[in-house]
């Protein structure tokens, strides 16, 4: 990951996000907090628009991209998801590369939420492979990672 991330970085993200996402609770672990002795609370994020945090950090990049954008990602599970839901809501199509694995659970959510899948390989490694040559053919597909980046 390059560059350094600003407090008003993180304030912009949040205003742009804002209208989207749901804002989940927090809730008390006692059995937990019992187990390893300090006080955990568990942010809800399965309350969360495609049940996952990984909505907002998809949001987050897609939202700052031109309508129109293509977007490419690797994924067998709820980033997949983030990122087609992210891509519907902002105008941009989506091509999301999971294993031929990945649960069909997961392929139909993200086919759902409007992005075209490709399932390659038995891996996320093998379908992040071929996200990652398929980027090198189209300049104009913009990779979306599910972690790592501004």
């Amino acid at each position: 990951m390059e560059g350094e991330l600003t407090l008003e970085e993180i304030k912009k993200a949040y205003e742009r996000i804002k209208p989207h996402i749901k804002r989940t609770p927090i809730d008390y672990s006692f059995n937990i907090s019992s187990i390893i002795g300090c006080n955990l609370y568990l942010k809800l994020e399965m309350l969360q628009r495609c049940k996952a945090f990984k909505f907002r950090g998809a949001l987050s990049k897609i939202s700052t991209l031109p309508k129109g954008s293509k977007i490419a990602c690797a994924s067998a599970g709820n980033h997949s998801q983030g990122c087609a839901l992210s891509a519907k809501i902002c105008g941009i199509n989506c091509i999301v590369y999971m294993p031929q694995t990945a649960p069909e659970a997961k392929v139909l959510a993200t086919q759902g939420y409007g992005a075209e899948v490709r399932q390659y390989g038995q891996t996320f490694d093998d379908a992040n492979q071929k996200c990652k040559e398929d980027l090198k053919k189209d300049p104009d597909l913009i990779f979306v990672p599910p972690f790592d980046d501004l």
